[in-house]
């Protein structure tokens, strides 16, 4: 007989998932028997595979340490989780621009500087993902064995010359959560930007917006019907005179909806390029701003998100997220175009 204690890792995990993720190499037709014939038990009781795992339930198994080793993680799973291992203990030791800025049980928040990737785009690159995961193994809130039943993750994406503020998920119950918030747009989440041009007055923006995958570009389209498929609400918070001699305005924007690039593109369409965008911007300025204020990636940062109001919510993850507000400095970029 074997005994596991449920960790917050597996905390509202399917037990049958959880079974799968400690025997791997067991049939489905021989987990489910052994939970019928109760040769596997939660909390010394007869349990069905779609029990909800809490953490501190006490799954035993009633079988042979032949029989739990011949269905254990394989050779490759064991070097996968190494490989994790290393790549996020390289990135927490390396990458520079990552820092965390508050945390719960659940989730960590990170704030990440421009040129930082918030996922890696290919296999050979680091990114705030891998961070995350080195600084929950520093500080020993995971282990390595726990990698092969849940990897911590970012939840939300930054462009690699955005600055501001991730999301990440320490636990399962926590990605879960923020999953579904993000979803029903429960959580909102405020940008500042400078952008060429005076703009005095709030506004709303609201597009049809395609994403060519080939170019990795985004056009704006005034959405049919009024159908609204980009949402952004807007308001001026300054105008003054950049270094390079051009009218400027500080704009704060909630992004209500999460298209690719969206924020770049509406201010873009709108004749209010965002400083520093070289996909969207414009080049002119861009180029002055380089040799002036020494900008290379757009000045723009998710400064500040805020949580719904949930001390009513059974979840643990949302009550210790009710009502709070995470803020993050304004990046030097903001300061070295004035």
């Amino acid at each position: 007989m074997q005994e596991r204690i449920a960790d917050r890792q597996a905390e509202g995990m399917r037990l049958d998932k959880y079974l799968r993720k400690l025997l791997p190499q067991a049939p489905d037709s021989f987990l489910y028997r052994m939970l019928r014939k109760k040769n596997i038990v939660v909390n010394d009781q007869k349990a069905a595979g779609s029990l909800l795992i809490h953490e501190g339930d006490r799954i035993r198994l009633y079988l042979s340490d032949e029989t739990i080793s011949s269905f254990s993680a394989g050779e490759e799973q064991h070097r996968q989780s190494s490989e994790t291992v290393r790549e996020a203990e390289t990135a927490y030791r390396t990458l520079k621009g990552v820092r965390a800025l508050e945390e719960t049980e659940d989730v960590v928040f990170l704030h990440k500087s421009a040129g930082v990737l918030s996922q890696k785009a290919d296999q050979a690159e680091l990114s705030a993902n891998e961070w995350l995961i080195g600084y929950l193994l520093a500080q020993g809130k995971i282990s390595p064995d726990s990698l092969q039943d849940f990897r911590p993750a970012v939840c939300n994406r930054l462009d690699r010359g955005t600055d501001g503020i991730l999301i990440g998920a320490a636990t399962r119950q926590g990605a879960r959560e923020m999953t579904r918030l993000i979803r029903e747009r429960g959580i909102r989440k405020f940008y500042q930007m400078i952008v060429r041009g005076r703009i005095t007055r709030p506004g709303e923006a609201r597009n049809l917006l395609v994403k060519d995958r080939r170019s990795n570009r985004t056009r704006s389209m005034a959405a049919p019907g009024g159908e609204e498929n980009a949402l952004t609400v807007y308001r001026p918070l300054e105008s003054f005179t950049d270094r390079t001699g051009r009218e400027v305005t500080l704009v704060e924007a909630e992004l209500v909806t999460g298209r690719s690039h969206q924020l770049r593109v509406q201010f873009s369409s709108m004749g209010h390029p965002i400083a520093g965008d070289a996909k969207y911007g414009d080049a002119g300025w861009n180029e002055d701003l380089k040799k002036t204020c020494g900008i290379r990636t757009q000045v723009l940062s998710c400064i500040r998100v805020e949580f719904p109001d949930s001390e009513q919510e059974k979840s643990r993850t949302l009550k210790d997220l009710s009502g709070r507000v995470i803020r993050a400095g304004k990046p030097e970029s903001f300061e070295k175009i004035r």
